[in-house]
C-alpha cells in the first residue's frame, strides 16, 4: 500500500505473492509516500501495520547554485560563497556540492600557462568553502555545481579571481665565478615561481672555517634588474657560504645557497697543504698533513727520485696516508694533489723527499739484545781498565810536567730546558760564561802562552794549549772560540773531557735516566794535525722529564778540566787515545740502546717538542651491516689530530686484531677499520680503537658490530579473522624473525598501494604491528597484509594475506574495552616518547590522556586521533602516572601506567689539557651526572688505573701522559680526554714580555709581569734604581703584577720586574705615563620635527698617540649605529670629530644625548636635550557613557601632544557587519574641538553592536588611532524596512506561493525578529495573515483545497521585532498554483531506428497549462519501470528520439505531460523491438593496387555472427589525414576503385553497414602514393613503424 504523502489521496494497494519487493512505476520524481506492508492469507490480513517513509526514484538535479562569489583570504587561499539550490531543483538526496577551478595562467609574463582542473567537494548543505594550495598571483577560473544521489547538475557561471602576489620561490641557479683575492662574482637566474613582481634580491654571505664553523653574517641588498654581482673586500684563500633570495612586495622567498672560496695570495703558499710529515714505521711509510682546501677528492703521489711516472695512493677524507711496499733505501718525491670536479688537478702541495732506511740486517737485530749489549758494555770497560793501567805505568817511566791537582770536585750539574723558551736543552754545564773549573785561561778567554817555544800549538775548539818538550800536552780540552760563541749564542755548552764524560755516564746511570748522545766535532787547527778527540754531550729523552739541580746544591756534571799527559811513544799515545774514544762512541750507543728498549728515543729538537698528544677527530659508531648488503664491508672510523701523527690500534672484545694475520679480513685505512668480506661469527662484537704517539695513547668509546637481518614472513596461510559488522576487529602481524629490534608497520587492504588510512576507527600499534578496528564496517570487508619495514638496512617484507569476511546482523552498541595499552615506561632525558592507547568499541570511543600526579606537560601532542601520546624534548618532571581512559556512549575503561625518566651520562666537570710544574700538588677533576648515577673509572695512556681520583700530591715527570675519565651508567657511556705535561725551566719573558703601559691621573694602574716559569717564581719590582715594596699606594701582586693607586705625575718612569726560582732569575723593565683629553665641541641643545635630519656635534682635543673612539648614548642606552643605521649616522671628519647625524627623526628619538670622547686611558663626556615635534600620540581611555537607540556619548583621556597643540578629534567607529572596515562617524558638535574629551555620536543604527575609537590631529599631521572602545549595542527600535522583491507563484496544486528578499540583519532593530504575510484573492476585501518568527524566512507555501487553479492574489509582508511591526511592502499580485494535466497523450508511432536508437512520436494535448512532455522507456523483460530511461522535450515538440537501447530487445515506451504543479497520467505502453546488432568483425583487407589513376582496395566479405544483422552492403569513408571533411562511397561488393590522391597523407576505411548500423571498421593509409593497411587495430602500421624506427 502506498500513497503520497502531503497530498490528500487514497491509499493504493496491491497485493503480490511470493516476493519481497515491489516496484511503483509513473511517480514523479523524488517525492515523499507513506508506505505500508501487510501480511494477508486466506484467512484474512494481519494487524494494521506501521508507516515507513520513503522517495520516489532520482533524477540529475536542474539548476546550478546562483550567487557565486569568491573572497581572496590570501595569495594562497580563496573563500568561495554560493546561495543554495532549491529544493525542488534538487530532485533527490543532497549530497553536497563540488566546485571546479582551474589556474588559467600567471599574472607574471614570465610563468608557463597551467590549466590543470581541480576539484573540491563540500558534503552537506554547504554555503561556501575553501579552496587550498593557489599559485599566488595567478588568474583562476571555476564553478559551482550541486550533486545528488543520481550524479552532478549543470555548472554555475564560470566566475574568475586574481589571487595577489606571494613570496617567490628561490632563484632557479646560483654559481659563482671569477674568483679572485678579495672577491667573488656571483651569477643566478631568477626564480622559476616569482609569484609577483620581484622587486629586488637580498644576498648573505658568511666565511666558514676547516671545522665548518660559520662567521660573521654580511648582507646586500639588490636590485631586481640584477642577475650578478661581484663581493669584494673578502679574505684571501678563504671558503664562504652565500645565500640568495627573492623579494616581492610580500616578503622574501626562501634562499638558494653556494660555496665558493676566493684564491690564495701570492704571498702566501699557493697550495692547501700545510705542514706535511713523514714517518716510518713497521707497516709502511706515513705521510700526515693538513688540508684547508674545499675539494673532496684528494689522494698522494709518489714517485724515485730517478723516475718519472707518479704512482697514486687515494685518500678517504682522512689527513693521513700509510704508503706500503716502499722499497728501502730508496729516495722518493711525495706530493699531495686535490682534484676538482672534473677530475682535474687544482692544488698540488709542494713536493716532501722521503728517504725509506734500508732494511735492517740480522746483526741489527742481534746488536739490540739484551745479552749481546751488555757483553759488549763488559768488553769496553775491561779495555777502559787496561787503558788506565797503562797510562798509569807510562807516567812512571819518567819526568813529565803535570798541572796542579784541583779539589775534588763536585757532582755535574744538569740544566734540563734552555733559558730562552722554556723547552728542554741540551745537557751542558751551568756556568756558560765561565772559564773552566782549574783552567789557566784568563777572563778574556785566551790561554797565556808559556816561555818555552819548542812547541806551541792551540789544541781543540776551546782555548790555547802547549805540547811539552817530551811531548806532553797541557792545555784545555775544549772550549768554544770566541767566533763560534758569537755565531750560535748560548744554544750549547762546553764539553766535558772523555774522562768526565764517562765519570758523567756512570752518573747518569746511577740515576736510571735516559739520555741521548749528541756528538760536536771540533775543527781542525792550521798547520798541525792533533788528534781528532770528538766531545760528547748528553741531552735528556723526551717523555722522562729532565733532571733539575736542587736549589743551592753541587752540579752534577763534572767540569772540564787542564790535563797534563804525556803519551809514550808519541804517537802511540794519538793511536791509542783514538782508539778509546771511538770504543766510547762504539759503547755508549749500545749501552743507551739497552736503556731505551722500552720506548722509541724521540729528539726534541725536532717537531716533537711542540708536540702533543692524539684528540679524536672521528670515533667509531655503532654500525649494523645488512646481511644481504651487496657492499662486502664494513668501515668503522677513527681519525684522531696528533703531533707526531698518531699510529692505531683496533681491539675486539678485548683482544687485539692482527691485521697480518694470512686469513685477517682487517685492514687499516689510515687510522679507519676495514673489515672484508666479513662474516657474521667472526666479526660480531664491541670494537674499540687505540691512538698512540710519543706523548700517549687514547682509547675511542666502544662500538658494535652487529648482523642486521629481516626475514620473509611464514608462508603458511593466514587464518581469516569473522566479525559481524559493527564489532570491534584484531588482526595479528606476527613480524618475522629481525634484528635489529626497530619495525615500523603498515597494512594494506586487497592490494599494494592501497595501505590502510588510519584514523579514530583504526590503529596500528608501532610496537606489536597488529591493527585494531573499533568499529567494523562495511568497508573493511576485504584482504588484509601486514607490512614489516627496517629502517636499518632498507627492507620490507609483506605478510600473507589475512582475510577479513563480514557477516549481516543488527549493529550493537558495546562500551569501549582498551586493547593496547601501554606498559611502565623509561624515557631518556632530551629524547621523544610515544604513549600507545586504543580501544574496541560501538559508537568509536574518544581516547583522553591526563597526568595522574599533575597537570599534562606543555611538551605534549596528540596523535593518530588520540591513540598516540607523544612527547617532545622529556624532562625530569614529565615523569608520573599517566591514565589513558576511553569512553564512548555505553561506558568507559582507562589504564594507568608510569613514565620514568633517566638521563645518559653528562659531564658537569670534565678534565682539560694542562701544563703544570714539577714537584706541584695536582688534582684532575671529573664529575657527571646522570641517572642511574654514573660509574667513574680512569685510563691513562690506555691502561685501566685503579685510582678513584687523579690527585698528585707532587708531581713527577712520569705522571706525564694522556688521561681519560669514563663516566658510565646502563644507558651509556661518555669519555673526556686530557693530557697532562709536567715540566720545569727557569723564568723566561720571551713569551709575555713586559708593556709600556699609559695611566689617568688619579687612576689606577697594573703592569703584568707573567713570565714562563717552573716552578713558580718569586717575583720583586724597582723603578729605575730603587727597589719596590709593598705601600699604601704601591703593591706587589700575588701573580707577580704590580698595581699603583691614586696615579701622579712622580709615578712616571721605568719599572723593572725580577723573577727568581731555584736559584735562577730573570727580569724585564717597561715604562708608563700619562695623558690626557678634553671635550673641546659639546652637542647643543635642539628642538626639530618629525622626518627632519638633525646633526649634534662633538669634538675632544687628544694625544695623537692615543686612538680616540666617541660613542653616543640615548637616555644612558649605548646606541648601535650599525643596528640603527637607518636613523643614526657618524660622520668622517677627523679622528678628533665625533659628530653624529640623525636622520629622518621619529618622536621616539627625543632624550638626552651624551657624547663620550675615550681613549684607553680615560674619558669625558658632555651632553644636550634633543625635542622632537611631531603628531599627537593615540588617545586612551575610550568608553560609551550613555547610548539610546541612535545615538551614544563618548568620553576619552588626552594623548601625548608631541610638543604640539592637538587641534581635533576625529570619531570613528565600525560594527559585526562592515567587516573590521572602521569608518568616520557623524557626531554633535560635527567638528570635535583638540580641548574636549566628550562627544556624541549620532545617525547610529538600533540594536548593532558598535565599537569605537578616537584620533587626534595637530597642525603637524594625525597621529595614531586610540585602542577601541568595548563592544557597546545600541537600544531597540521598531523595525523600519519592509522586505523587498515581494512575488512569488507557481508550486503545487492547491497552493499560493509567496516569496520575498529576507530584511538584511543590521535592520532587525531588535530582537524576536519575523515576518508578517498578508495575501488574498484579487477582488477580495478581507487580508489574510500569518506570522513566521524566523527572521531568514524567504518564502511561505499557504496550502487550501479551496484555492482555485491559477487564481490571482494580492500578497505584501512586512517585518515585526519584539518592538513592534514595521511596514508593509509594496503589493504584489501573483497567482497560485495550476493543476497537473489530467488526459495522457496518445502515441500514435514508434519504430527502431537502429540496434541502439528508436523513435516515438505522440499526439498534442488540448490542454493549455502544460510545459512539456516526459518520455519513459525500459525493457519490457530485463528491466524494471523503476530503472527506466528518461526523456524530457517541451510542449511544442511531438516526437523524440530514444538513445542508449540495447540490441534486439523488447522495449515498452510511455508518454506524459507535466508542468508545475507534477505529471499528468501516463500513455499506454507502445512497444518497439530494436534491431539486430552489426557485425562486429571488420573487413579484411585482401588486396589493394594503384590500377592508372585508382586505387583498387579488396577486402573478405563480413559473415554475421550469431544474431548480428544482415549485410546490406559497405561504405568507404575517404578522408585527408588531421581533417573531418569526408568523402563516402557505398558498395554491395568486396572491392572498391577510388580516386588516387595527389599528395598528403589520406585514410581510407572500410566498413559494413546494416539496418543495425555501421559494424567495426578496417583502415588504410595512403601516403605518397604509397598504401599501409591497418586492419581493426592497425597492426601491420605499427609494426611497420617499429621497424622504421630500429633503422
Amino acid at each position: 500500500m502506498w500513497r503520497q504523502k502531503l497530498v490528500d489521496s487514497d491509499w493504493t494497494t496491491v497485493t503480490v505473492a511470493n516476493n519481497s519487493k515491489f516496484v511503483v512505476s509513473g511517480t514523479p520524481t523524488f517525492v515523499p509516500y507513506e508506505l505500508r506492508v501487510q501480511a494477508v492469507n486466506e484467512h484474512g490480513a494481519a494487524a494494521e501495520p506501521q508507516t515507513a517513509i520513503g522517495f520516489s526514484g532520482e533524477d540529475l538535479p536542474v539548476a546550478a547554485p546562483e550567487n557565486v562569489q569568491a573572497m581572496l583570504l590570501n595569495s594562497t587561499l580563496a573563500k568561495v560563497h554560493w546561495e543554495p539550490v532549491p529544493a525542488r531543483s534538487i530532485r533527490g538526496h543532497l549530497k553536497g556540492y563540488r566546485v571546479y577551478y582551474w589556474r588559467d595562467r600567471s599574472l607574471n609574463k614570465h610563468n608557463p600557462h597551467h590549466a590543470e582542473k581541480q576539484i573540491l567537494t563540500f558534503s552537506g548543505n554547504r554555503t561556501h568553502g575553501m579552496l587550498p594550495g593557489l599559485h599566488p598571483f595567478s588568474l583562476y577560473s571555476f564553478n559551482v555545481r550541486l550533486y545528488n544521489g543520481k550524479g552532478e547538475g549543470p555548472p554555475s557561471p564560470t566566475q574568475q579571481f586574481e589571487t595577489p602576489e606571494g613570496v617567490p620561490g628561490p632563484p632557479t641557479s646560483l654559481l659563482v665565478t671569477n674568483p679572485n683575492l678579495d672577491s667573488l662574482t656571483l651569477e643566478w637566474s631568477p626564480p622559476h615561481d616569482r609569484n609577483g613582481h620581484i622587486t629586488g634580491y637580498t644576498l648573505k654571505y658568511q666565511p666558514v672555517n676547516v671545522s665548518n664553523e660559520l662567521g660573521p653574517l654580511e648582507e646586500l641588498a639588490l636590485p631586481a634588474n640584477e642577475t650578478s654581482v661581484t663581493v669584494f673586500s673578502l679574505k684571501y684563500s678563504t671558503r664562504y657560504k652565500f645565500y640568495l633570495n627573492a623579494i616581492t612586495v610580500s616578503g622574501a622567498g626562501p634562499a638558494i645557497s653556494q660555496e665558493a672560496v676566493t684564491i690564495m695570495d701570492e704571498a702566501q703558499p699557493a697550495s692547501p697543504f700545510k705542514n706535511i710529515s713523514s714517518s716510518f714505521g713497521e707497516d709502511g711509510t706515513l705521510i700526515s698533513w693538513e688540508y684547508w682546501g674545499p675539494e673532496k677528492n684528494v689522494y698522494v703521489e709518489y714517485i724515485v727520485k730517478v723516475r718519472e711516472r707518479w704512482q697514486k695512493e687515494l685518500v678517504n677524507g682522512s689527513q693521513n696516508v700509510m704508503l706500503k711496499g716502499l722499497k728501502g733505501g730508496l729516495s722518493y718525491r711525495v706530493r699531495l694533489v686535490a682534484q676538482g670536479h672534473h677530475d682535474q688537478p687544482l692544488h698540488h702541495s709542494e713536493e716532501l723527499v722521503v728517504s725509506v732506511p734500508a732494511v735492517a740486517s740480522r746483526q741489527v737485530d742481534i746488536a739490540t739484545q739484551g745479552w749481546f749489549i751488555g757483553l759488549m758494555c763488559a768488553i769496553a770497560l775491561l779495555i777502559l781498565i787496561l787503558l788506565i793501567i797503562c797510562f798509569i805505568q807510562r807516567n812512571k817511566g819518567g819526568k813529565y810536567p803535570v798541572k796542579e791537582k784541583e779539589d775534588a770536585h763536585t757532582d755535574p750539574e744538569f740544566q734540563p730546558m734552555k733559558d730562552d723558551d722554556c723547552t728542554f736543552g741540551e745537557y751542558s754545564d751551568n756556568e756558560d760564561h765561565k772559564p773552566l773549573k782549574g783552567s789557566r785561561t784568563p777572563s778574556n778567554g785566551t790561554v797565556k802562552r808559556d816561555d818555552s817555544d819548542d812547541s806551541l800549538v792551540d789544541y781543540g775548539d776551546g782555548g790555547d794549549g802547549q805540547f811539552n818538550e817530551d811531548g806532553s800536552f797541557i792545555g784545555q780540552y775544549s772550549g768554544k772560540s770566541a767566533s763560534r760563541e758569537n755565531a750560535e749564542g748560548h744554544e750549547s755548552s762546553e764539553a766535558p773531557s772523555p774522562i768526565n764524560a764517562m765519570n758523567s755516564l756512570n752518573s747518569f746511570q746511577r740515576r736510571k735516566k735516559r739520555w741521548k748522545p749528541v756528538l760536536h766535532a771540533p775543527a781542525e787547527q792550521e798547520g798541525l794535525a792533533p788528534p781528532q778527540l770528538t766531545a760528547i754531550t748528553l741531552h735528556p729523552i723526551p717523555g722522562t722529564g729532565p733532571l733539575l739541580r736542587k736549589p743551592g746544591g753541587p752540579a752534577n756534571v763534572p767540569s772540564a778540566e787542564l790535563l797534563a799527559v804525556t803519551p809514550p811513544g808519541g804517537p802511540r799515545f794519538n793511536i791509542m787515545l783514538h782508539l778509546t774514544l771511538l770504543l766510547h762512541l762504539l759503547v755508549l750507543p749500545l749501552c743507551f740502546a739497552d736503556a731505551s728498549t722500552h720506548g722509541e728515543l724521540p729528539d726534541f729538537y725536532k717537531d716533537e717538542a711542540t708536540g702533543y698528544g692524539p684528540v679524536f677527530e672521528e670515533q667509531p659508531v655503532e654500525t649494523i651491516y645488512p646481511e644481504e648488503s651487496p657492499e662486502a664491508k664494513i668501515t668503522m672510523s677513527c681519525r684522531a689530530r696528533a703531533n707526531p701523527p698518531a699510529t692505531y690500534k683496533w681491539m675486539l672484545e678485548g683482544r687485539e686484531i692482527d691485521m697480518k694475520a694470512q686469513s685477517s679480513h682487517y685492514r687499516l685505512v689510515g687510522g679507519n677499520l676495514v673489515i672484508s668480506n666479513p662474516i657474521k661469527t667472526e666479526h660480531v662484537g664491541e670494537y674499540l680503537c687505540l691512538a698512540s704517539n710519543l706523548h700517549g695513547t687514547i682509547i675511542s668509546r666502544k662500538a658494535s658490530v652487529q648482523f642486521g637481518y629481516l626475514d620473509l614472513f611464514s608462508s603458511e596461510e593466514r587464518e581469516s579473522v569473522y566479525v559481524k559488522e559493527g564489532q570491534g576487529a584484531v588482526l595479528l602481524c606476527a613480524p618475522p624473525p629481525h634484528y635489529p629490534a626497530e619495525l615500523s608497520f603498515r597494512w594494506i587492504l586487497n592490494e599494494f598501494p592501497t595501505f590502510i588510512p588510519l584514523d579514530k576507527r583504526r590503529f596500528v600499534s608501532q610496537i606489536t604491528g597488529n591493527l585494531y578496528i573499533s568499529k567494523v564496517d562495511s568497508s573493511d570487508s576485504g584482504n588484509y597484509s601486514c607490512i614489516a619495514s627496517s629502517q636499518s638496512i632498507s627492507k620490507s617484507v609483506f605478510s600473507n594475506y589475512i582475510p577479513l569476511p563480514l557477516a549481516e546482523r543488527p549493529i550493537r552498541k558495546y562500551p569501549a574495552d582498551l586493547k593496547v595499552k601501554f606498559p611502565d615506561t623509561i624515557a631518556l632525558m632530551g629524547h621523544n616518547i610515544t604513549l600507545e592507547c586504543f580501544a574496541l568499541g560501538n559508537p568509536v570511543p574518544e581516547i583522553r590522556w591526563k597526568k595522574l600526579d599533575g597537570q599534562m606537560p606543555p611538551n605534549h601532542e596528540l596523535r593518530m586521533a588520540g591513540a598516540h601520546l607523544h612527547l617532545y624534548n622529556v624532562q625530569f618532571e614529565d615523569g608520573g602516572s599517566y591514565q589513558c581512559e576511553a569512553v564512548n556512549s555505553r561506558g568507559k575503561d582507562y589504564h594507568n601506567a608510569r613514565l620514568s625518566v633517566e638521563a645518559f651520562p653528562e659531564w658537569v666537570q670534565r678534565i682539560s689539557s694542562s701544563e703544570k710544574d714539577l714537584g706541584r700538588d695536582y688534582t684532575m677533576s671529573c664529575k657527571a651526572s646522570g641517572t642511574p648515577e654514573p660509574s667513574i673509572r680512569w685510563l691513562i695512556n690506555g691502561e685501566p688505573s685503579n685510582r678513584k681520583d687523579m690527585r698528585f700530591s707532587s708531581l713527577a715527570f712520569g705522571n706525564s701522559g694522556m688521561y681519560q675519565c669514563i663516566a658510565e651508567n646502563h644507558h651509556g657511556i661518555i669519555y673526556a680526554n686530557a693530557e697532562l705535561r709536567v715540566y720545569a725551566c727557569a723564568p723566561t719573558f720571551k713569551h709575555n714580555p713586559l708593556k709600556d703601559v699609559m695611566a689617568p691621573k688619579n687612576g689606577r694602574v697594573v703592569i703584568e709581569c707573567r713570565p714562563k716559569a717552573a716552578p713558580k717564581p718569586t717575583f720583586s719590582w724597582s723603578k729605575g734604581t730603587e727597589l719596590l715594596s709593598n705601600s699604601t699606594r704601591v703593591f706587589i701582586l700575588e701573580d707577580g703584577s704590580l698595581e699603583i693607586l691614586n696615579v701622579t705625575r712622580a709615578d712616571k718612569g721605568r719599572y723593572t720586574c725580577f723573577a727568581e726560582n731555584e736559584g735562577q732569575g730573570q727580569q724585564h723593565g717597561g715604562s708608563f705615563g700619562h695623558r690626557f683629553h678634553k671635550i673641546t665641541l659639546a652637542p647643543a641643545n635642539a628642538d626639530v620635527k618629525v622626518g627632519e635630519t638633525i646633526a649634534m656635534q662633538c669634538a675632544a682635543s687628544h694625544d695623537t698617540t692615543l686612538d680616540i673612539t666617541f660613542i653616543w648614548s640615548l637616555d644612558g642606552r649605548v646606541i648601535d649605529l650599525h643596528k640603527e643605521s637607518q636613523h643614526y649616522e657618524r660622520t668622517l671628519n677627523g679622528s678628533s670629530n665625533g659628530e653624529l647625524l640623525i636622520k629622518n627623526v621619529h618622536l621616539k628619538h627625543t632624550g638626552h644625548y651624551t657624547c663620550t670622547a675615550q681613549t684607553p686611558i680615560d674619558n669625558v663626556t658632555a651632553s644636550a636635550h634633543l625635542v622632537v615635534r611631531g603628531p599627537p600620540g593615540a588617545p586612551g581611555g575610550v568608553r560609551v557613557m550613555n547610548k539610546t537607540d541612535k545615538s551614544v556619548t563618548l568620553q576619552w583621556s588626552r594623548g601625548a601632544d608631541n610638543h604640539n597643540p592637538i587641534t581635533k578629534y576625529t570619531i570613528q567607529y565600525r560594527d559585526s557587519f562592515s567587516k573590521d572596515v572602521w569608518k568616520n562617524a557623524t557626531t554633535s558638535p560635527a567638528d570635535v574641538e583638540g580641548n574636549t574629551e566628550m562627544t556624541t555620536v549620532a545617525d547610529l543604527i538600533p540594536w548593532i553592536e558598535y565599537e569605537f575609537r578616537v584620533i587626534a590631529t595637530s597642525t603637524l599631521g594625525t597621529g595614531e588611532p586610540s585602542s577601541p572602545s568595548h563592544k557597546e549595542k545600541t537600544l531597540e527600535a521598531i523595525p523600519v524596512v519592509a522586505p523587498s522583491d515581494v512575488g512569488g507563484g507557481g508550486g503545487t496544486s492547491r497552493e499560493l506561493t509567496i516569496t520575498w528578499t529576507p530584511v538584511q540583519p543590521q535592520y532587525y532593530y531588535g530582537p524576536n525578529f519575523g515576518y508578517i504575510v498578508a495575501f488574498k484573492p484579487h477582488d477580495g476585501a478581507e487580508w489574510m495573515r500569518v506570522t513566521l518568527a524566523d527572521p531568514q524566512a524567504k518564502h511561505y507555501v499557504h496550502k487550501d483545497a479551496a484555492i482555485p487553479a491559477s487564481t490571482e492574489f494580492q500578497v505584501k509582508v512586512k517585518a515585526f521585532n519584539s518592538r513592534g511591526e514595521g511596514p508593509f511592502s509594496l503589493t504584489a499580485s501573483i497567482y497560485s498554483a495550476q493543476d497537473a494535466p489530467s488526459e495522457a497523450p496518445v502515441i500514435v508511432d514508434g519504430k527502431s531506428l537502429s540496434a541502439t536508437e528508436g523513435t516515438v512520436r505522440w499526439l498534442h494535448l488540448a490542454q493549455s497549462n502544460i510545459d512539456g512532455y516526459q518520455v519513459k522507456y525500459w525493457r519490457s523483460e530485463e528491466d524494471s519501470e523503476g530503472g527506466a530511461q528518461r526523456v524530457v522535450v517541451s510542449a511544442n515538440e511531438n516526437s523524440t528520439r530514444l538513445e542508449g537501447m540495447k540490441p534486439f530487445s523488447y522495449y515498452l515506451v510511455e508518454v506524459r505531460a507535466y508542468n508545475s504543479a507534477g505529471f499528468g497520467p501516463a500513455s499506454e505502453p507502445f512497444q518497439i523491438l530494436t534491431k539486430r546488432p552489426p557485425p562486429s568483425r571488420a573487413p579484411k583487407i585482401i588486396g589493394k593496387k594503384i590500377k592508372g589513376d585508382k586505387l583498387n582496395i579488396a577486402w573478405e566479405m563480413v559473415e554475421p555472427i550469431g544474431n548480428e544483422a544482415s549485410i546490406n552492403g559497405y561504405k568507404v569513408l575517404y578522408r585527408r589525414q588531421g581533417h573531418t571533411e569526408n568523402k563516402l562511397f557505398v558498395t554491395n561488393k568486396e572491392y572498391i576503385n577510388l580516386p588516387l590522391p595527389e599528395g598528403g597523407n589520406w585514410v581510407v576505411e572500410v566498413r559494413a553497414f546494416t539496418e543495425g548500423g555501421d559494424g567495426a571498421v578496417s583502415q588504410i593509409y595512403v601516403t605518397g602514393g604509397g598504401v599501409l593497411a591497418a586492419p581493426a587495430l592497425s597492426l601491420s602500421l605499427l609494426l611497420l613503424a617499429l621497424l622504421c624506427l630500429n633503422l
